[in-house]
């Protein structure tokens, strides 16, 4: 979590509050998930980190991720160096051009 809040008090961080009250950073970075259990995929899977707030993260990827699925999250940040972070999906949604918005909550940090 300190690593998160480094990343939000950063100097020019751009931040935006959501519905939820939550200070959101817009970041566009890459990153590499893992699905966490039984079914999970050995090889990560490509995407991008479109913002970051102390509670979540939301990412750009080109497949379809179900709700209540665990990731692990692994990505460097110029402010802070490498993080990993596990998250949970909260929502999944699909843009005209065939790329998935997706929500994600931090479990276990």
């Amino acid at each position: 979590m300190d690593a998160v809040v480094r990343v939000l008090g950063a100097p020019g961080a751009t931040l935006w509050r959501t519905q939820r009250g939550a200070a959101r950073h817009a970041v566009l970075n890459q990153a590499l998930i893992w699905r966490i259990g039984d079914d999970a995929d050995s090889e990560p899977l490509r995407a991008q980190l479109a913002n970051l707030s102390t509670t979540g993260i939301g990412l750009l990827i080109g497949m379809p991720l179900s709700p209540t699925e665990r990731l692990t999250f692994e990505m460097t940040l110029e402010e802070i160096g490498h993080v990993q972070w596990k998250c949970r999906v909260r929502w999944c949604e699909a843009s005209s051009d065939g790329i998935y918005r997706v929500g994600a909550r931090f479990i276990d940090i």
